[in-house]
C-alpha cells in the first residue's frame, strides 16, 4: 500500500525547488570567484541566479522578457543586488555548464537501466505553412537510460528523428558505466538485434530485450539464441522470473519529464534547443530525488 504521507512530502519539498534563493547568500562570494583573473568586462551576476531564472522560466514557460519582469516585481519585496536584463538572462542561462551527474542520487550498488526513446516537438513556428504544404513537422528524439532504482535518467543522447532508436543503445549504456557497473539493461522490441545483444554480452550485461514476434534461433548470437528458447511461448512467466517489467520506469520517467514541461521544446536555435532539453533532465532528476 503506498505511503501516502511520504509522497506528499516529497512532492511538497519538489516546490521548494522551484523557489530556491540560495543565489541570494552567496551573491559576493561567487562572484569574487568567477572574476578572479577574468579578463575584460567583469561578471554582475553569478551563476546560481542564472540557474535560478533558468529553472523559472523552465516550470512557468515564460520568456525571457517576461522574466526581467518577473525579477523587477521580486525585487520589490526581497531585496537583490542587481536585476539583469533580459539579453542577459539568455546569454547566461545558455552557457550554463550543465552536468547530469550532479543530478544524480548517491548510489553505489551496480545498477539495472531502463532504456527507452520519445519524441520532442520542436517550437510551433511555421506550423500553418506546414499544415497547407502537408509537410511532417519536425521533432527531437530524447534516448535515456533509467536507473530503475533511483529513477533518474542516469544517461542521455538527444538526435534528430532520422536516427533508429536502436542505434543509440550501447552509447547509452556506455555512457551509464562511466558512472557505474551495470548489470542487466532493458529495452523493449525496437532494441532487438545482434549488435545489442552481443555488445551486451561483450561487456559482461545481462540483456533483457523484448523478443520480435519472428526471432528465430541464429549462430550470430549466442545469447539471443539462449533468450529465445526460455522466452517464446512463455512471455508472461519470463517477465516475472527475470523483472522485465521493470521496463516501465523509462516510460515512468518520461511521462514525469512531459507532465512537468510539456511536450515542446520552445528554443529555436539548435544549440540552445539541445541545451534547453539537458536543463530539463537535469531539472526532472533533481525534483524525483527530493
Amino acid at each position: 500500500m503506498p505511503n501516502w504521507h511520504q509522497i506528499n512530502k516529497k512532492y511538497i519539498k519538489e516546490g521548494e525547488v522551484y523557489l530556491d534563493f540560495g543565489f541570494l547568500s552567496m551573491w559576493d562570494k561567487e562572484l569574487k570567484k568567477l572574476n578572479k583573473k577574468k579578463q575584460g568586462a567583469r561578471y554582475q551576476y553569478p551563476n546560481s541566479l542564472m540557474k535560478f531564472s533558468a529553472v523559472i522560466k523552465t516550470v512557468f514557460h515564460l520568456g525571457y522578457r517576461q522574466e526581467q519582469g518577473f525579477f523587477n516585481k521580486l525585487s520589490s519585496y526581497i531585496t537583490i543586488p542587481n536585476v539583469p536584463s533580459y539579453s542577459q538572462i539568455n546569454r547566461r542561462v545558455n552557457k550554463l555548464g550543465l552536468d547530469i551527474v550532479k543530478s544524480l542520487a548517491n548510489d553505489r550498488e551496480p545498477m539495472i537501466i531502463a532504456i527507452d526513446t520519445s519524441g520532442i516537438k520542436l517550437y510551433n513556428r511555421g506550423e500553418w505553412a506546414r499544415e497547407k504544404h502537408k509537410r511532417k513537422r519536425p521533432f527531437l528524439k530524447l534516448h535515456i537510460a533509467v536507473n530503475i532504482k533511483t529513477k533518474q535518467a542516469v544517461s542521455i543522447e538527444i538526435t534528430d528523428d532520422k536516427v533508429s532508436d536502436s542505434k543509440k543503445f550501447m552509447p547509452l549504456v556506455d555512457k551509464a558505466r562511466k558512472r557505474r557497473r551495470v548489470i542487466k539493461a532493458l529495452g523493449d522490441g525496437a532494441f532487438d538485434n545482434f549488435k545489442t545483444w552481443n555488445g551486451l554480452a561483450a561487456r559482461g550485461i545481462k540483456p533483457l530485450i523484448r523478443l520480435r514476434k519472428n526471432a528465430r534461433i541464429n549462430k550470430k548470437s549466442k545469447t539471443r539464441s539462449k533468450a529465445i528458447k526460455h522466452y517464446k511461448g512463455n512471455e508472461k512467466e519470463w517477465v516475472k522470473a527475470t523483472g522485465f517489467g521493470q521496463r516501465w520506469q523509462a516510460e515512468t520517467w518520461f511521462s514525469s519529464y512531459k507532465r512537468r514541461f510539456g511536450e515542446h521544446c520552445y528554443s529555436t536555435k539548435l544549440e540552445n534547443m539541445l541545451h534547453e532539453i539537458l536543463f530539463k533532465v537535469i531539472l526532472c532528476n533533481r525534483l524525483i530525488r527530493s
